[in-house]
């Protein structure tokens, strides 16, 4: 019966966790992300064409898709750049 308990409260901690991650973003737009792009788009590289970009993965909050970061943070779609 220990070992129920046990698993139960590993559980109970494994959801605390996942859901933590999730919420860690409080800005309107932003998804957080464990394996983000490291080049993210914002409305100054708006129409800069083709760049070079590393393939390591960012962890945190980056604009939802179809948001672009605007020169104060906030996500926007790129019609407002």
């Amino acid at each position: 019966m220990k070992c129920f308990y046990t698993l139960v409260f590993l559980f109970a901690m494994l959801c605390g966790m996942i859901t933590m991650g999730e919420s860690q973003c409080s800005k309107a737009n932003e998804v957080h992300t464990n394996c983000g792009t490291s080049c993210p788009e914002t409305c100054a590289n708006l129409n800069s064409g083709p760049r070079i970009c590393t393939a390591n993965c960012v962890v945190g909050c980056q604009c939802a898709r179809g948001f672009v970061r605007s020169n104060s943070g906030e996500c926007i779609p790129p019609s407002e750049c």
